[in-house]
């Protein structure tokens, strides 16, 4: 998965299509686990009230298709783009960030050793 170009992507793609959608799924599906399981654990430490304008579908109150009607397309449109803010940082700072300095720590400790 690492250090693949996308000549090698399209040619898996193109030679098990099947596969490469099970792939594509699996990491979507690990990434989906790992995004929820972050975002529980600042809900769980944070104040709250922090992330109020992120919906809570767990919410056995919250009635979607009502507020969709109520609420105004300007909030809509707020809170679509500071989720897209919130959700994009926090996908850095958990998943890029980390994979990056694991593999230039991987890569500088394997080329390092005689």
């Amino acid at each position: 998965m690492f250090g693949k170009t996308i000549v090698l992507r399209v040619a898996l793609f193109l030679g098990d299509p099947a596969a490469s959608s099970f792939y594509h799924w699996f990491v979507g599906i690990l990434y989906m686990l790992q995004f929820s399981f972050s975002m529980n654990l600042l809900q769980g430490v944070l104040h709250n009230g922090v992330f109020h304008f992120l919906q809570n579908l767990a919410d056995r109150i919250y009635i979607l298709f009502h507020r969709l009607a109520e609420d105004p397309v300007n909030k809509h449109a707020r809170n679509i783009l500071l989720g897209v803010g919130i959700h994009a940082s926090l996908a850095v700072m958990l998943f890029f960030l980390p994979v990056r300095l694991a593999v230039l720590f991987f890569v500088r400790s394997t080329y390092d050793q005689p």
